[in-house]
């Protein structure tokens, strides 16, 4: 019997090499047939070669006996006390509903500009990281690695970027904050990449290094979506809302794959931008397909309307924190506090400060 396993698992292993030497053949070829750059095959071959181990896994059929009896074994541990921790987003109206940040699960937060997305992101990020011990990845299409390591040490500090812009070298209190802002920042596990035309399978393949680098990988922020190529090099003339459904379907294949959270942040369409009322899922940008893929949908809404005035752009003011769709729990709606001066968002009612968890 052991040798007939060791032989079943030789044919595996070859007709899988078989598989790899024929994909990245028919990538070679293209090599000298095509025009496509050397980034467009670099994709081509990562996204085969995904492929190959997608197809070759034995993760696809389960007896529906295995699947409950480890399912009612974590509900018994759980009745006991003893629980696998999910990290949280610390923000306790949120962590309510849904219950931590649950691996595989596909989250999209959307707003119209100026409200703070990426921000709320990257609050989200640091509690993660700095609670959880979590590794967390970030991938922002639209900002320098700079900028979104300045914006982490605003909210860090409570300094506004004009602040750390006019610095005086004889101000020791702000220099003694901004250390002990660095000395937390350097030591928790934030990575950023900060590639404008990063697609889903450079991510996916980043992701994976970085997984393999820690033994874990705890979050992934993508900001944001609708920045991102497709990895298929289609044509940029083809249907947007094709293209941004493929991406969407690929993040949430990435999240299951990696087993890792993953929050992608999005645009809404114009018709909520010329408007104050709540935004709803029909009102995500460029497909249906993003309300489909994604396990939870937020919302962050100016009820009083002042993200566009220029008076009220760096006014302390409430803003709605709306989970419009949740599919593991009940959708809700979080009061927060969000100051755009230091790019932190609280929530009302918890002492100025995100909750951390409980030990």
């Amino acid at each position: 019997a052991a040798n007939y396993t060791s032989y079943i698992d030789t044919v595996k292993g070859l007709s899988l090499k078989r598989r790899m030497i024929m994909a990245l053949d028919g990538v070679i070829e293209q090599a000298f047939s095509t025009d496509l750059e050397a980034e467009q095959l670099i994709e081509l071959a990562a996204q085969r070669i995904i492929n190959i181990r997608e197809e070759g896994s034995e993760t696809g059929l389960t007896k529906v006996g295995k699947v409950l009896s480890d399912r009612i074994n974590e509900l018994y541990l759980q009745s006991k006390g003893v629980r696998v921790p999910l990290p949280k987003t610390c923000y306790p109206g949120l962590d309510r509903v849904l219950g931590g940040l649950r691996k595989g699960a596909l989250y999209i937060l959307a707003s119209r500009p100026g409200i703070g997305k990426s921000a709320f992101s990257l609050n989200i990020a640091h509690n993660v990281a700095r609670f959880y011990d979590g590794v967390v990845a970030i991938f922002s299409l639209e900002m320098s690695k700079e900028e979104v390591a300045t914006r982490l040490l605003s909210s860090k500090t409570a300094m506004s970027s004009q602040q750390l812009e006019r610095l005086d070298e004889k101000d020791v209190r702000s220099w003694d904050m901004i250390a002990a802002g660095l000395g937390e920042l350097c030591d928790v596990p934030i990575y950023i990449d900060d590639h404008s035309s990063v697609n889903v399978v450079e991510i996916h393949a980043r992701c994976r290094q970085l997984q393999l680098k820690y033994n874990k990988l705890d979050l992934v922020v993508v900001d944001y979506l609708q920045l991102m190529g497709t990895a298929s090099g289609r044509s940029r003339a083809e249907n947007r809302q094709q293209q941004i459904a493929e991406i969407s379907r690929m993040l949430k294949v990435m999240a299951r794959d990696l087993e890792v959270p993953v929050l992608a942040l999005s645009q809404l369409s114009r018709e909520v931008d010329k408007s104050d009322r709540k935004p709803k899922l029909a009102d995500l940008r460029e497909s249906g397909a993003i309300e489909q893929d994604a396990d939870v949908v937020m919302f962050l809404h100016d009820p009083e309307g002042k993200s566009d005035d220029k008076a009220y752009r760096n006014e302390i003011r409430e803003i709605e924190l709306i989970v419009e769709k949740n599919r593991q729990g009940e959708r809700t709606l979080v009061k927060l506090e969000w100051n755009p001066e230091i790019l932190t968002f609280t929530e009302e009612g918890y002492g100025g400060v995100p909750e951390p968890p409980s030990v």
